[in-house]
């Protein structure tokens, strides 16, 4: 990991960040200079004790949005790019890769949380959903279980439900309301299941690959995480039984 951070003046001299309480802008500049390459800071609690900052400041910065915490705890510099690139043989990529995967980065080079994706050439039937070519990469959400962002003193902040989390790394995107009804009847450990196995699903499964993949209230009401991964060497027109 590079040892040297840059600030901008752009990001720092602004109304919205001069506004804040000296506190506050004091945290940001520490949490910047203890982030990793991408931008990402692991223990910003830590960080906080280490400078005496107060709860209302992290608050503050997620409020005013200078970061984006997340439910792991990890958090990220919103405006990381705009003001560090570090040289290629220095570079260290981060390893918080599910955290990673949740962002987009814009044409001014801030990171943004992504909304629900889009999938183009959607097919969508009563039994099933075919898909066009799905693809796994750093446009798509992969979490693989959720906790609480630290501890209760920091519950101001406002982080992404796990619902949200499963509604966006699901490929198909019916029955929201439903799916979620029957998403908050499961367990922790059946959720936590959950996120390993769709990006586990969209890399291996011969079926998800060509397309075919329940509604989502279908996968959780029959617990299809339970079932066996369809390799390229099993029957090609095995699908998912309909709903």
């Amino acid at each position: 990991m590079a040892k040297r951070r840059m600030i901008s003046l752009d990001i720092v001299d602004t109304d919205a960040f001069l506004d804040m309480p000296s506190t506050s802008q004091l945290l940001y500049f520490h949490l910047l200079m203890r982030a990793d390459d991408d931008g990402f800071i692991s223990s910003p609690k830590r960080i906080m004790r280490m400078v005496g900052s107060q709860d209302d400041d992290i608050r503050i910065l997620a409020g005013k949005k200078f970061i984006i915490p997340f439910e792991s705890g990890v958090c990220v510099i919103k405006h990381w790019k705009m003001q560090n690139k570090i040289k290629a043989d220095r570079y260290n990529p981060t390893t918080y890769l599910k955290e990673k995967n949740m962002l987009e980065t814009k044409e001014n080079k801030g990171y943004k949380l992504m909304e629900t994706e889009c999938i183009q050439n959607v097919s969508i039937s009563d039994t099933q959903v075919r898909l066009g070519k799905v693809s796994i990469g750093k446009d798509r959400l992969v979490q693989q279980g959720v906790s609480e962002f630290g501890d209760s003193d920091i519950t101001g902040v406002s982080v992404i439900s796990d619902f949200d989390y499963f509604w966006n790394i699901y490929p198909a995107k019916k029955g929201k309301k439903v799916a979620e009804q029957k998403w908050n009847k499961l367990s922790k450990g059946d959720k936590d299941a959950i996120m390993a196995d769709i990006p586990n699903r969209l890399a291996n499964d011969d079926s998800w690959k060509r397309g075919f993949i329940a509604n989502p209230a279908t996968y959780i009401n029959q617990e299809r995480w339970n079932d066996e991964i369809t390799s390229k060497k099993a029957n090609s027109k095995q699908i998912y039984a309909a709903d």
